[in-house]
């Protein structure tokens, strides 16, 4: 049995409000309280959307982008929302700890594109519930991660180690998302798969593959996900492991 039986979207894109919903049903809730960024317009690919409009939660609302920010404000007019147009960075004023100011979470969505693992390795906040998003074109195990504003995330390998320095456990993935809840919960969950190898998704994986002459090729499932521009020539940046 996985939570990701319970996978399910109003708002979210891959199943993660029937997901997150089961862990809160496992769990409660004590905040009422949750944070995401990026937000978008508070409802396209929203993991927040389900608990600030159905449940009524207090919510804060991150988003860059200045056209998608003024439709968020209008979409969340009415609710417990605290909206903010700027980016979340690792450390400083626009940091998750200082945007909170010792207010707790009951979950927090990370999705930046990017910076994800960073900022999550700089918080001292202590949500009971992490959805973060991470590359699951790199294979299980693999430890991958970019320098800060880089456009290439994280492998899930980084977030498992992360996970394990801030007492956290993993209870699901999919082909986008880590779903963690913190240690003290992990015990109400022994009745679900939490084991990476079976839970990993190999959907996105790419592969190099040679013929016998030593040409060289790259295969993959799905070919829309994972590429990058090698038009330069150039390494993309990264702060473990190297990409050419």
């Amino acid at each position: 049995m996985r939570l990701n039986d319970y996978k399910r979207d109003d708002w979210s894109q891959f199943g993660e409000d029937g997901v997150i919903e089961h862990i809160f049903n496992v769990i409660g809730s004590q905040h009422n309280r949750c944070m995401e960024f990026g937000a978008w317009d508070g409802f396209k690919m929203s993991n927040s959307a389900l608990w600030w409009k159905r449940h009524d939660w207090e919510a804060i609302l991150v988003e860059l982008d200045t056209d998608k920010f003024g439709t968020l404000v209008a979409n969340t007019a009415g609710r417990k929302t605290e909206n903010h147009n700027f980016a979340v960075e690792p450390t400083g004023d626009h940091s998750v700890d200082n945007i909170l100011h010792g207010r707790e979470l009951d979950f927090i969505s990370i999705d930046v594109d990017g910076d994800d693992w960073l900022i999550w390795e700089g918080m001292k906040s202590k949500p009971r519930v992490v959805v973060i998003e991470y590359n699951s074109s790199i294979p299980l195990g693999v430890v991958l991660a970019q320098a800060k504003g880089e456009y290439f995330g994280a492998s899930a390998q980084v977030m498992l180690d992360i996970a394990k320095n801030k007492g956290y456990t993993l209870v699901e993935m999919n082909h986008a998302n880590c779903f963690f809840v913190r240690d003290e919960y992990a015990p109400l969950f022994s009745a679900f798969e939490a084991d990476p190898a079976k839970l990993f998704d190999p959907c996105h994986l790419a592969y190099v593959v040679s013929a016998y002459d030593r040409r060289c090729g790259l295969t993959r499932n799905e070919s829309s996900w994972g590429s990058f521009d090698r038009s330069s020539g150039k390494p993309i940046q990264l702060a473990k492991g190297t990409l050419y």
